[in-house]
């Protein structure tokens, strides 16, 4: 970079840090300008693990706040709908609105906090999030409820990638591992008891209430955040693609609004066929931006992976068919059943804890069947599980639920990480934060997908159905029409009213209709996880190391992940292991030799011998040393031991037997 490039960069940070400082009242010092954890000069051990834990703390409880939302709103929109006068459409858009924000802005949110520091994106995201919830709280309207998601999404967009990285600068190796596992259990968990939180304070306080927990609980959290988190920043950052996140951003928006009102325009009017070419068209440029970009939001290469290409489809595909069907299933329960919001939480729960517990489990299955097999039979188990959902009747009880609940359930636990795996199994450590953050865009693009898409199918056939039932009951046509839009559309007191004397054949109308239009929801949601099945099959390749590793790995192969558990990931460094490398002493890490010390706990570089200390704690000599000289690979120094551990891939490695 130029010295003009230099400073430019450095005044857009300075312009950036006017709102947030770099270190958050002097409590935890700032990480130097690279790419991964190192101590500053001074910090002690115990101050190190001190903003460790502070860290893990205030991302792991934002992040909950976050995935909270996406699916406690679920069992408030009856309420939502009775207050706010909100028809169907209005109520989709409650729900699908965060979704496509965070998925439009996720890419950049990732971006900018690499360039203008993590800390302090996360601090702007959290903001946002709080302003958005704030909204959301006091929406005297639906429109001005939406636009709360809205913002709420944007925020979100800042704060979850930032919240991630944040954690990976904080902690290095198997503690890595153990922070994120920590953070995706606070995540679950937050997904899990989402519908169930939501309904006990739907119930005991008013739907505005979900809102209001978020800000409550983001004012303490920025507070600690910003006295305990320390900044951190890729010192290799460049510009955002801005062309690129645009078109993108354009194109999903496009494709979103098409789906959600193809119904109430015609799926073959000139606004919907013109939206179409539209988006079509805005993809088609995005693609070709990327292939010119010199800093894309999605590489090239990336794209032209099948593997990669098959397991961001399946993410789609499972986001949409996983996700939607519960949507209109706890609708199903409010509505149909009469449960209420929390009896609904709690009826719907055995999926979340079948899906969790599952997903713990997620890495020997794929360690056993590989990751093509693991995905399809998932993608399989998930479609079995809507498949015994057919048929629901308003007297369809918890029992008849709790089957086809656990086997979705069970089938999404293996889903769910192994997509993941399958999208960075294929990647080098260069673009494991772009295949990351591509995955989840395409994890919340299909759940907004899902609510607009089936939510469309839903609404045409409950107003058919209801419309069919109202005439073949004597209500004259174009009257049975018309109720049964209106129903359809939320207003099912409207409708009573349009058909007077008629009102009592209006219930058992809109119930039955009801059911059977939620199994044709399940039906489609059924073939999209077809399609998906068959995506993965031909698309996922089994993971495997290259044809030349035996002769170039030094006698090494990968043993497991970074919390050691089984996996099918390819370590892309082997080939840096320089054969008959010696130790550079046998007395104690280096570099603490040469202030007197004779630090334990040794690593010996596999590339040049040097000798040097780790442990949990950032900073430590041997991590130092990776990040001075970039060299991949250590070896255990330590007797007995001869486990190695490639930092950039973070996977452990054992020798060849």
């Amino acid at each position: 970079m130029t010295a003009s490039g230099q400073a430019n960069l450095e005044s857009r940070r300075h312009g950036v840090a006017r709102l947030f400082p770099a270190a958050g009242l002097g409590a935890c010092p700032a990480h130097p300008d690279v790419p991964a954890a190192a101590r500053p000069p001074g910090e002690t051990t115990e101050g190190a693990r001190r903003c460790q834990r502070w860290t893990l703390a205030v991302v792991c409880l934002a992040s909950a706040l976050l995935l909270f939302n996406v699916t406690a709103p679920n069992v408030a929109l009856p309420a939502i709908a009775a207050e706010l006068s909100a028809g169907f459409s209005a109520q989709q858009w409650v729900l699908s609105a965060y979704a496509l924000v965070l998925a439009s802005l996720l890419l950049a949110g990732g971006a900018l906090g690499d360039r203008y520091g993590r800390r302090r994106l996360f601090l702007l995201g959290l903001a946002g999030f709080w302003a958005g919830s704030l909204l959301c709280t006091l929406a005297p309207t639906s429109g001005l409820l939406i636009l709360g998601r809205l913002v709420q999404g944007a925020g979100a967009a800042a704060l979850f990638p930032s919240g991630l990285a944040l954690i990976a600068a904080e902690f290095d190796g198997p503690a890595r591992a153990r922070a994120i596992g920590v953070w995706g259990a606070s995540v679950s968990g937050a997904i899990a008891l989402g519908p169930l939180l939501g309904g006990i304070l739907v119930e005991a306080i008013s739907w505005r209430a979900q809102f209001a927990l978020a800000v409550v609980l983001v004012l303490p959290t920025a507070v600690v955040g910003l006295r305990h988190l320390r900044e951190s920043r890729d010192s290799a950052a460049t510009r955002l693609d801005w062309p690129g996140a645009a078109l993108l951003t354009g194109g999903m928006v496009l494709v979103i609004v098409l789906i959600q009102r193809g119904n109430a325009v015609g799926w073959l009017a000139p606004v919907t066929l013109a939206m179409a070419g539209g988006a079509l068209l805005l993809f088609g440029l995005f693609t070709l931006v990327e292939f010119r970009s010199r800093t894309p939001l999605i590489a090239p290469a990336l794209m032209r992976n099948p593997t990669f290409l098959g397991a961001t489809l399946v993410a789609v595909v499972f986001a949409a068919a996983g996700f939607a069907p519960l949507v209109y299933l706890t609708l199903f329960l409010l509505q149909v059943r009469g449960s209420s919001p929390t009896v609904a939480g709690l009826e719907v729960a055995p999926f979340a804890v079948a899906s969790l517990v599952v997903s713990l489990l997620a890495a020997r299955v794929v360690a056993r069947l590989g990751v093509r097999v693991s995905l399809v039979g998932g993608l399989v188990l998930c479609g079995v599980g809507l498949a015994l959902m057919l048929d629901l009747g308003a007297e369809s009880g918890g029992l008849r639920l709790l089957p086809a609940l656990l086997v979705f359930g069970i089938g999404a636990g293996v889903v769910n990480p192994t997509m993941t795996v399958a999208a960075l199994s294929t990647v080098d450590a260069a673009h494991s934060g772009m295949a990351s953050g591509i995955n989840n865009t395409a994890r919340q693009l299909g759940i907004a997908a899902g609510i607009a898409g089936l939510g469309a199918v839903f609404e045409s056939r409950l107003a058919d159905g209801t419309g069919s039932r109202l005439a073949a009951g004597g209500v004259p046509g174009p009257q049975a029409v018309a109720a049964a839009e209106l129903a359809a559309s939320g207003d099912v007191d409207g409708a009573a009213r349009s058909l007077g004397r008629a009102a009592t054949a209006l219930v058992p109308a809109y119930t039955t209709s009801f059911s059977q239009a939620l199994t044709i929801v399940f039906l489609v949601g059924i073939g999209v996880i077809a399609l998906g099945v068959l995506v993965a099959a031909v698309l996922i390749r089994p993971a495997g190391a290259p044809a030349t590793a035996s002769v170039r790995t030094g006698g090494f192969t990968v043993v497991g992940d970074a919390g050691g558990r089984p996996t099918d990931a390819t370590c892309t460094h082997l080939d840096q292991i320089s054969p008959g490398v010696s130790p550079g002493t046998a007395q104690g890490c280096e570099d603490c030799l040469r202030d007197g010390g004779t630090w334990v706990h040794l690593r010996t570089c596999l590339s040049c011998g040097h000798v040097g200390c780790c442990d949990d704690s950032p900073g430590r000599h041997a991590t130092g040393h990776w990040h001075a000289t970039s060299h991949p690979l250590v070896q255990s120094f330590q007797p007995g031991e001869d486990w190695a551990w490639c930092y950039p891939d973070e996977l452990l490695l054992a020798p060849r037997r």
